[in-house]
């Protein structure tokens, strides 16, 4: 005897023993599956599968015992207890065959089918509505299902016009055989599927729970939370039991949009130091402006009210401009520096004179006609005017935001408007242009634009 021929005897011997062990009858669908597992992993390496006789009759076979499993869980779904009692009366072999895989079914939902096929005696074929894989309602032709459930999605695309509207859960139409009582007429799947059942339960309010926040999680309102709980306001505290009434349907809808909203992006202030500055002035350098960005979200809706707000993308349309701010740092002068080196003579201070107010100080003496008038302080020349009335020829200097100064009746001037000068720079000569009864020095000091009496400041 070859070695093959050994050897092909002894296996024959073993897959004997193991059937005798296996080969079980029961009550369908009670199977020991257990003892199954070890032996059909060996099998199923050696192109073997299980068969599964009903009644007598080969109906169908499988790769594995998880196939047929999930058929049987799928049998008890479908049948109501009368149709389950007779499929479980009648007699189920399951046991290991030599076969060819390509003849193996692989889906559950056909096992199951034959399976009820072979009862055909006590079933009908007809078509079952399944939600989420359970079977929900039976009706005679999926056609008429079909029209049945999209006449229910347009009515409530009347009640909620552009909006999506979807079953909550994955509806499937499947043709089978259904005991004949489960059967349903149109109308009264209708009534089964999509009339609301009041549902209450209680809800234990957790840390941070606020009226509000349970009327939005359950998609009610907060007069729904209080009407039934006796309640008022946002009284109610953690650990407190709340009675929550819902109506539902066995087939519920789900309905939302995909909304874009655009935003503002606010811009953000930056402070700059300038060295240059005393620490009393500022200067907006670039104005800021608001940025944009597009929000994509998906909105869902309960009784009308939005439910819950998801954040599906978001994009920048356009990036905010910063605000930029320059600010002084140097520490504003405690004192002026005298503007004539040439005489500290005051003709005229300041005050009451000749019935109106002298709003500065004359500075003059015999020869000063000529002389040099320098700047008091550091700053900038805000102006440079050239006239024959008034102050004449004179010049207004900024020092910081707070303080500028102004030198009248010039003969010449050496500046220029936005020039930086420092203390102690010649910006002019003494003259007698404009009102002036001879040559002098018209001197002003002033704190945000009003006029101060220079002797405090030199």
């Amino acid at each position: 005897m070859s070695k093959e021929t050994q050897k092909l005897k002894e296996m024959n011997k073993y897959k004997n023993f193991i059937l005798r062990k296996i080969i079980k009858k029961s009550a369908f669908p009670v199977f020991s599956l257990a003892l199954f597992s070890g032996t059909v992993f060996y099998w199923n390496n050696q192109n073997y599968g299980l068969a599964l006789e009903y009644n007598g009759k080969n109906i169908v076979n499988v790769t594995s015992e998880d196939i047929y499993e999930k058929a049987t869980h799928m049998v008890k779904d479908q049948l109501t207890s009368d149709g389950k009692l007779q499929v479980e009366n009648a007699n189920s072999q399951l046991k290991i065959v030599p076969i060819s895989k390509d003849d193996c079914c692989e889906s559950p939902n056909e096992v199951k089918n034959k399976i009820i096929e072979n009862s055909k005696e006590i079933f009908t074929e007809a078509c079952g509505i399944y939600a989420g894989d359970k079977l929900v309602g039976v009706g005679e032709s999926e056609e008429d299902l079909e029209e049945m459930l999209l006449k229910a999605l347009e009515e409530q695309k009347k009640l909620y016009p552009g909006k999506v509207i979807e079953f909550e859960d994955e509806v499937e139409l499947k043709a089978g055989y259904f005991a004949p009582e489960d059967i349903k007429s149109r109308d009264q799947l209708e009534d089964q599927l999509f009339s609301e059942v009041r549902k209450e339960f209680k809800y234990k309010v957790i840390e941070g729970d606020t009226i509000s926040k349970i009327a939005e999680k359950f998609g009610i309102t907060e007069e729904d939370i209080q009407s039934c709980n006796d309640i008022v306001g946002e009284d109610v505290v953690e650990g407190d039991t709340l009675i929550i009434i819902l109506n539902e349907r066995i087939l519920d809808f789900r309905i939302f949009e995909i909304t874009d909203e655009k935003k503002e992006i606010p811009f953000e202030t930056i402070t700059r130091n300038n060295d240059d500055e005393y620490d009393s002035w500022s200067k907006v350098v670039q104005e800021g402006k608001n940025g944009e960005e597009m929000f994509k979200y998906r909105v869902e809706y309960k009784n009308g009210k939005e439910f819950s707000r998801t954040e599906l993308c978001h994009e920048i349309i356009t990036e905010p401009a910063e605000k930029i701010i320059e600010v002084g740092t140097k520490e504003t002068p405690q004192g002026f520096m005298w503007p004539v080196p040439y005489t500290h003579n005051i003709t005229s201070p300041f005050g009451p004179r000749w019935g109106t107010m002298h709003k500065g100080i004359d500075i003059a003496a015999s020869g000063v006609n000529g002389a040099d008038i320098v700047a008091s302080e550091d700053g900038t020349v805000e102006k440079v005017s050239h006239g024959s009335t008034g102050y004449g020829n004179h010049i207004i200097i900024t020092h910081g935001r707070t303080y500028s100064t102004l030198y009248a009746h010039c003969q010449s001037i050496c500046v220029k408007a936005g020039q930086k000068v420092k203390k102690g720079d010649v910006i002019a000569t003494v003259g007698s242009t404009g009102d002036s009864t001879g040559p002098h020095l018209h001197f002003e000091v002033r704190v945000n634009g009003v006029q101060q009496n220079p002797k405090d400041f030199v």
